[in-house]
């Protein structure tokens, strides 16, 4: 076999290296790659990277740009991006380590950019021009490197710059097809603005040039009169002014011209120009113009003897001041009904009988002394010699108007107006009535008097009227049809159908009066014995019992009667089924009659009634006779019975001397006496059809209690058996753990656990006896130890834990290898006390003999945290038997992590209080005590 031989390139070479470039032609702002492939002597491409590469353009003029960072490819190549700036023709050269490259350079061409708004420019064939003429505009597009741009093309528009300052007018935009676009701009307002424009929509960035529009010439069109009062009195002057202008409307505002006014017209208001005409060297030029005759005419002027063209201005010469012999008021109507209104117009005339067509004046309306009312609104000055007010009428009558000039009344004659009644008013509209009492089945009238909005009465008829009661409640009757009376009044009879106290209002075309509704009284008619009718206090009545028997007496329309002296006897429907002895009957002497119904027989009947020996003839008092509540009576199977556990009811029926009944049918209810004591739950009747009646009854709550029944809703009057219901046997479940805090100090804290035996139901055993032991819930968490249980023999099981480690678990109780099913309860055991950072505190560090102070003790954990749980053996001594002594009393653990003890100071001097955790010495001091 041949061996194989491989030939690696050799050292770069700067004549066969070579480079390339991406396009030859870009426009300037855009980029293309420049790539240099290195190669060896005889063309062989380098495959590996390392050479210091730089590319350059071949000339300073023609085409430019930016080269960026050089990239070595790692394969042998080098590139990089140049971006176009100054358009023209160039080349790309390349260096390797400083030296050039001599292979052949790639020509370039960087071509112009996108026109840009930040660098082409307006410019002006001028920055002045006089309102009327014109100047030319034009855009030259350049593109952001600042080539000129040669080509058209581009959506160009032309502004000015503010819509304040010069103004002027755009001619449609050339596109000269080199880049440049012009317009023609022609002046109209003067000012000072700039000129800018728009490549398509945005706005050029660039500085834009100043326009300045100067006055134009004199334009008899737009040179305009004005008057300083639109009328003037005949006799009185006004000022008239020209207003030189140019064909733009731009104000001259220096004199010198030769300016005329005059009348428009010989015929219409005449006047005289009673001045020269003023050069007021600002452009203006007044002169005093004095009315003669009443009319309308012009005012025309000239400039240099040629008239000014633009409108005339309306001059109104108007009559004198007003007489108050001549002038006039005149009414819209001479007829207002009350509530409505007419309009009164005064009509000035000067003294010579000439209608005044100006307002000004001050007017007032007034009525004379007539009886007829009424107010007027305000005065309005209608501009034109005419002033009006409304008057709306009031109170019906006669009067007339009359009218002041400046408080000065006119003397014309007067003109009459006549004020009638308004329409009704539902508040001032009332009702009356024939009488406030009647009695049921007999009648009253009842008449609405209307009246207007202004307490006028009125005289005629016509409007659609109903009575109605005031209450669906209290009395009610009927009403018949209402009559119109023509006259203003509207009566209908009123019949009372049911007793009470009501009130009769009205309606107008189905709306109520507002106005106070008088009383009515309706009292019961005499006695119905279709209506009267017969009560018991009870349908059912136990043999041996009684019950009330009442005859309520009505009268036909159902009304009770509230008066007794009837003669009322009661008896039996029938002469078979349940039979009753019947008491005499008591007249109450309200309506009422009473009687005592007791039970004899039983079954069923009915009780009737008789009034002075007449039948009632409304349907009788049904009634069941039933057994005796008094005798019948309830047993028990048992009298204890433990929770769970059920026990045999039996009611035994009985009549009214005792005796059993040996058949059923009644509707039996067993009850608990008492809402409080033992309870439980009873199972559904059995009817033994042999006059006994049983039930089962399952206790649930321990405690003593009666049960007791009812026989076809009457309870049972006879002694209640007494049932006693005991705990059951001990729940898992209802059982339950406590602590006597929620958390204990770690590494010797003690906590009392108690276990509390309950049977299901939640009853608490009383008893001891069961094997009850405690444990921690998890093997994870807060540690801790338990001592022996103690049996409380109550029901209660009790253990103290002394704490370890610690963290937070439950505590569990056990009834022999069983756990209870309970919520267990948390238990947190914080960090343990240090006996260096623990501090023993006191109220005052001096007391006098005989009084106290308080010791405190308040653990921290080692990281100087107060701890806030307790359970720890604390306890104080004084640290010396000499100097003051004192007795220490009980410490008092406040399970806040403070333990605290009363000192009380026996023996005067000094000492030191010292404390112990668990026998271990406080550490951290023992503070001082002075008895003084």
């Amino acid at each position: 076999m041949a061996p194989t031989v491989q030939v690696l390139p050799g050292a770069f070479s700067l004549a066969k290296s070579t480079i390339s470039v991406s396009a030859p032609t870009f426009a300037s702002g855009t980029g293309i790659t420049v790539t240099l492939q290195a190669a060896d002597a005889v063309g062989n491409k380098l495959t590996t990277g390392g050479l210091t590469v730089g590319f350059g353009l071949g000339s300073v003029n023609g085409g430019q740009g930016k080269f960026s960072a050089v990239t070595d490819k790692q394969n042998g190549t080098y590139t990089a991006t140049l971006t176009g700036t100054t358009a023209g023709n160039n080349t790309v050269t390349a260096t390797i380590g400083g030296q050039a490259v001599t292979s052949t350079t790639p020509a370039i061409s960087v071509t112009v950019g996108a026109a840009s708004v930040a660098t082409s420019l307006v410019t002006l064939s001028s920055g002045n021009v006089t309102s009327g003429n014109s100047i030319t505009v034009k855009l030259q597009a350049f593109d952001g490197a600042g080539n000129k741009v040669t080509t058209g093309g581009l959506g160009v528009t032309f502004s000015v710059g503010s819509q304040v300052g010069a103004q002027g007018t755009f001619s449609a935009v050339t596109d000269n097809k080199n880049g440049t676009y012009t317009a023609t701009f022609t002046g109209t307002l003067m000012g000072t603005n700039t000129i800018t424009a728009k490549i398509g929509a945005a706005p050029l960035t660039s500085v834009v040039p100043t326009i300045t529009v100067g006055l134009g010439a004199l334009s008899l069109a737009k040179s305009y009169v004005s008057l300083s009062a639109p009328a003037v009195a005949v006799g009185s002057v006004l000022t008239v002014t020209l207003q030189a202008t140019d064909a733009a409307g731009n104000k001259f505002s220096t004199g010198g011209l030769n300016v005329a006014f005059a009348l428009g017209s010989a015929n219409g208001g005449q006047g005289l120009f009673i001045s020269t005409v003023n050069d007021n060297n600002d452009g203006t030029y007044s002169a005093i113009f004095a009315g003669t005759t009443v009319g309308t005419n012009t005012v025309t002027s000239t400039i240099g003897g040629v008239a000014v063209t633009s409108p005339a201005p309306t001059l109104n010469i108007t009559a004198g001041a007003p007489s108050l012999a001549n002038s006039i008021v005149t009414l819209s109507a001479p007829t207002v009904a009350s509530g409505s209104a007419v309009t009164a117009t005064l009509q000035t005339v000067d003294s010579l009988g000439n209608l005044i067509k100006i307002g000004g004046a001050q007017v007032q309306f007034n009525l004379g002394g007539g009886n007829g009312q009424g107010t007027f609104g305000t005065v309005k000055d209608n501009g034109n010699g005419t002033y009006t007010a409304t008057l709306t009428g009031t109170t019906a009558g006669v009067n007339t108007v009359t009218a002041t000039i400046g408080n000065q009344p006119i003397t014309t004659p007067a003109p009459s107006i006549t004020v009638t009644a308004g329409p009704a008013s539902l508040a001032n509209s009332f009702v009356t009535l024939s009488s406030q009492t009647v009695v049921a089945g007999n009648t009253v009238t009842a008449l609405l008097q209307t009246f207007d909005g202004s307490g006028n009465q009125i005289k005629t008829g016509g409007l659609t009227v109903v009575f109605t009661m005031g209450s669906a409640g209290g009395a009610q009757g009927t009403f018949s049809a209402t009559k119109d009376n023509g006259n203003g009044t509207y009566t209908a009879t009123f019949s009372g159908t049911t007793a009470g106290v009501n009130t009769i209002t009205a309606k107008i075309a189905n709306v109520t009066l507002t106005s106070s509704a008088p009383s009515i009284t309706v009292t019961p008619g005499a006695m119905s014995l279709a209506t009267t009718g017969v009560s018991l206090s009870s349908s059912s009545i136990p043999t041996g019992s009684s019950v009330t028997a009442t005859v309520q007496a009505k009268d036909a329309f159902g009304n009770k009667i509230s008066t007794g002296g009837s003669t009322v006897a009661l008896l039996l429907g029938s002469v078979s089924g349940g039979q009753v002895t019947i008491g005499p009957v008591t007249d109450n002497n309200n309506g009422t009659y009473t009687a005592s119904v007791t039970g004899t027989t039983m079954g069923t009947n009915s009780l009737k009634a008789t009034v002075g020996g007449q039948a009632v003839t409304s349907a009788p008092a049904a009634f069941t006779v039933t057994p005796s509540v008094s005798k019948s009576f309830v047993t028990l199977s048992a009298g204890t019975l433990a929770s769970g556990s059920a026990i045999t009811i039996t009611l035994t029926a009985t009549d009214g001397a005792g005796t059993k009944l040996k058949t059923g049918g009644d509707i039996v209810v067993f009850t608990l006496g008492s809402p409080n004591g033992g309870k439980g739950s009873f199972g559904a009747v059995t009817d033994n059809k042999n006059g006994t009646y049983t039930a089962t009854f399952t206790g649930t709550i321990a405690g003593a209690n009666t049960i007791t029944a009812t026989i076809d809703g009457q309870a049972l009057t006879s002694t209640a058996p007494t049932v006693t219901i005991t705990p059951g046997p001990l729940s898992l479940a209802k059982s339950t753990v406590t602590l006597a805090y929620a958390s204990v100090v770690g590494n010797g804290g003690t906590n009392q656990v108690k276990f509390q035996a309950a049977d299901a139901a939640g009853n608490k055993l009383t008893t001891g006896g069961a094997a009850v032991s405690f444990a921690l819930g998890s093997s994870s968490g807060g540690k801790g130890t338990f001592s022996a249980v103690t049996d409380n023999n109550d029901g209660t099981y009790s253990a103290t834990f002394t704490a370890g480690a610690s963290g937070t678990n439950t505590i569990v109780g056990k009834v022999g290898a069983s756990a209870l099913t309970s919520a267990a309860p948390t238990i947190t055991i914080t960090a343990a006390a240090s006996l260096n950072l623990s501090k023993v505190l006191l109220s005052a560090g001096t007391v006098a003999l005989g009084n106290t102070i308080t010791v405190t003790l308040q653990t921290k954990d080692g990281a100087g945290n107060n701890l806030t749980a307790g359970g720890l053996n604390v306890t104080f001594t004084l640290a010396s038997p000499n100097g003051g002594q004192g007795t220490l009393g009980t410490v008092v653990d406040n399970h806040d992590g403070t333990y605290t003890v009363s000192f009380l100071a026996t023996a005067k001097g000094s000492n030191n209080i010292r404390g112990f955790i668990g026998g271990g010495l406080v550490t951290s001091g023992a503070p001082i005590i002075t008895i003084i």
